[in-house]
């Protein structure tokens, strides 16, 4: 189900990070996803005050009966979606894939300190519930998280507090704590942007047994946010025009059902369970 409403233009604010997901019959090679990040990682409209990226990068993917996972934060001038691809490409004998979720860092001067740490890098992935694995990205500041986390129910880890807790990765725990309590499903997508204060665009993964779901929100203004979509693929970004120059042919397959520029004010939510032929592909265990 999906709801997107559009409310007009803000005056600039504060807002970070760039995200990409693609959830398909058809996989897509990992070597074109890097590109998008890398593209993604130094793009910087008219609007922008910085980069989407440049402190951090990660992917996470499941095929073959597993997520592999992987992420870097920031060392020297190096890109870190760059240095990313060539120890992807070293180290894992997966090119393709079928189910890509993918993030480029923008810290905010709040956590300006952490940019080194690949703790304080997303994706996210929670474990907390013995039930499902969550996988999270973030654009934005979820203003309220500290607020959220002290109500919290479930023991948690939290990677990044070793160094600083960032705001982002207590999206994927506030995801077990609410898909306990109202199941997985788009009460729990309504409950999550019910709850989200601040500029933000969350991509949250839910995977139970051979079971996956999507639960995307958007609220306030931020990078942007596009997403595409038919019966059997799901694809988003927070760039359309990077989405364009690389895979242009394969969203002209594909209708826009969420489309909310950089810079614009507004709120949007999909939930979307991903149908059994594309979990069938590589069987989730």
């Amino acid at each position: 189900m999906l709801k997107t409403r559009n409310n007009g233009r803000l005056n600039w604010w504060n807002i970070m990070c760039g995200i990409f997901a693609y959830i398909g019959l058809n996989p897509i090679p990992l070597e074109i996803v890097f590109k998008i990040l890398s593209q993604l990682e130094v793009d910087q409209l008219p609007v922008d005050k910085s980069p989407t990226g440049g402190h951090g990068a990660g992917i996470a993917i499941i095929t073959k009966n597993k997520i592999y996972f992987n992420k870097i934060g920031k060392e020297n001038e190096i890109s870190p979606a760059n240095k990313l691809w060539e120890i992807i490409k070293n180290e894992w004998s997966i090119k393709e894939a079928n189910i890509i979720i993918g993030h480029v860092r923008r810290a905010s001067p709040k956590f300006n300190h952490t940019i080194k740490y690949k703790e304080c890098t997303q994706p996210y992935i929670a474990k907390c519930t013995n039930k499902y694995t969550i996988i999270s990205v973030h654009n934005g500041f979820l203003k309220n998280y500290e607020e959220l986390k002290s109500k919290f129910k479930l023991k948690h880890k939290f990677e990044s507090e070793k160094i600083t807790l960032i705001d982002s990765e207590v999206y994927p725990h506030l995801m077990e704590e609410l898909i306990i309590n109202y199941g997985d499903n788009e009460n729990t997508t309504n409950k999550l942007l019910e709850l989200t204060i601040g500029n933000n665009t969350t991509a949250i993964l839910a995977i139970k047994d051979k079971n996956i779901s999507l639960h995307v929100i958007h609220k306030g203004a931020t990078r942007g946010l596009y997403v595409w979509r038919n019966e059997n693929t799901l694809l988003l970004c927070s760039r359309k025009h990077i989405i364009e120059e690389n895979i242009g042919k394969q969203i002209e397959k594909l209708n826009l059902k969420i489309k909310i520029n950089p810079k614009e004010k507004g709120e949007a939510k999909l939930y979307w369970k991903v149908p059994s032929k594309i979990l069938n592909i590589h069987q989730i265990t």
